[in-house]
């Protein structure tokens, strides 16, 4: 069951908690889950350590508890005894915990939504938790720098709006991990502790406890590097510890800053068993420059020879030059690679520019994979139209335009042989019409 007091008078609210009380007063069966908002009006008292208490007797197995009013109200000690719990989220409250914290046996997931709690009560509560799978924390501002140990973790998700460290990850059985904000707080340190961080990289420790995991997002900026200079990462994790395990990585990062790149270079030398990669451009003004030759000296990653099968690069402008040679390092390289998606973002698509930059940055290119294909799409309000480009036996290329219909979307998916192509090049507007538009383009 749930409630919510959002837009209500204190009367109205008086008679939700008579409605609460009369049903679990009556209620003799076990309740298998709560949604509750925490009441806070001047006139409308609400003992929740009561409530609590129905709830506990009716062996309550979900519950999520909602502050929708002040944020003084403090959540009680009493919720830490309920051993019938498998699912318990909380938003907006502050943590407190008895004086002998009990193990929530049978809990398997937790969900902290903008909850004051610090890093030792974290690290207590998630250690009580022997059977905890899955754990999500969101906007928690009190905790800085953690600890998580939990044997039977599957699935860690953490975003944060203020940057957070994470020191350790100990969770032999995690499966799935998302980061976000990782950053290296080291605004306190004097110069001789900086040079401390700088050799002893808290990143790379963090990395080497998850080789176990299957998928991996993480958001990252440049301050991550704020005192560990780039050129410290090692060429890739050691043997022994590389994430072997990843098949999906996802990372938003700044692609034009040679800082941030080289760090996505790191991590992919350490997936040698990756099969998808998406990457989302987060560059806000410009990044460190690249070298001329930057891109030779680089060692290939070994997920680039047999497994990297997809890759996806959103919210990129086509004119970025660092960006450009990200790609084709990926068209020349990836040997086993399917699809590359790549979306713009822009206000206006401009299609000529589309056609002008692959025929000048990438037909001219021997691709690694023979079975390669780009689809260029536009972000935002174009977003229902995909180009798609195909490669015949002799060089031809085909651009195919989809275009969403009432009903749903058309795709368009042609190929032609070489004297067809070359006869239709200067007809090319007669393919405009209402439902789609065909642009073909021969290859020099």
């Amino acid at each position: 069951m749930e409630g919510s007091i959002y837009d209500h008078t204190d009367q109205e609210a008086k008679k939700f908690i008579s409605i609460f009380y009369q049903i679990f007063n009556f209620r003799q069966a076990p309740v298998h889950g709560c949604s509750l908002p925490i009441f806070d009006f001047k006139q409308c008292l609400f003992d929740l350590n009561n409530f609590l208490l129905f709830l506990y007797k009716l062996r309550i197995q979900h519950l999520i508890l909602r502050n929708v009013g002040r944020m003084d109200n403090t959540l009680s000690p009493d919720l830490y005894y309920f051993q019938s719990l498998k699912e318990l989220g909380i938003w907006d409250c502050p943590v407190l915990f008895p004086s002998q914290f009990k193990v929530l046996t049978n809990l398997r997931n937790l969900k902290l939504i903008r909850v004051r709690i610090s890093n030792r009560q974290l690290e207590i509560l998630v250690s009580g938790c022997p059977n905890l799978e899955n754990l999500n924390l969101s906007d928690c501002p009190t905790l800085l720098d953690f600890q998580i140990c939990a044997p039977n973790l599957l699935l860690l998700d953490i975003e944060m709006s203020e940057w957070t460290r994470f020191s350790l990850i100990d969770a032999p059985r995690l499966k799935h991990v998302t980061l976000s904000d990782l950053v290296d707080l080291s605004d306190d340190l004097d110069n001789s502790s900086r040079e401390k961080e700088d050799k002893d990289d808290h990143l790379v420790k963090l990395l080497m406890n998850l080789s176990h995991i299957e998928r991996f997002s993480i958001a990252c900026y440049k301050e991550i590097f704020k005192y560990t200079s780039i050129e410290q990462l090692p060429d890739s994790l050691s043997t022994g510890h590389q994430l072997a395990n990843l098949k999906e990585l996802s990372i938003r990062l700044a692609l034009s800053d040679v800082k941030m790149v080289s760090f996505l270079l790191f991590l992919l030398r350490s997936c040698p068993n990756l099969q998808q990669l998406a990457l989302e451009d987060g560059s806000i003004g410009p990044g460190s420059p690249f070298e001329t030759d930057y891109w030779e000296k680089q060692r290939h990653p070994k997920c680039l020879i047999n497994h990297l099968t997809k890759i996806q690069i959103k919210n990129i402008g086509l004119g970025d030059r660092n960006v450009l040679d990200l790609m084709k390092f990926f068209w020349l390289n990836a040997r086993v690679l399917i699809k590359m998606s790549i979306t713009i973002n822009c206000f206006r698509f401009d299609w000529a520019l589309v056609k002008e930059i692959t025929a000048n940055e990438f037909f001219p290119l021997k691709r690694a994979s023979p079975h390669a294909l780009i689809e260029i799409k536009p972000r935002g309000r174009y977003e229902c139209y995909s180009f798609e480009i195909y490669y015949s036996s002799v060089g031809v290329v085909l651009f195919s335009l989809t275009k969403a219909r009432e009903q749903g979307l058309t795709s368009i998916k042609m190929m032609y042989d070489a004297v067809d192509v070359i006869n239709a090049i200067k007809g090319a507007d007669d393919w405009f019409t209402s439902s789609y538009v065909l642009d073909i383009l021969e290859c020099a």
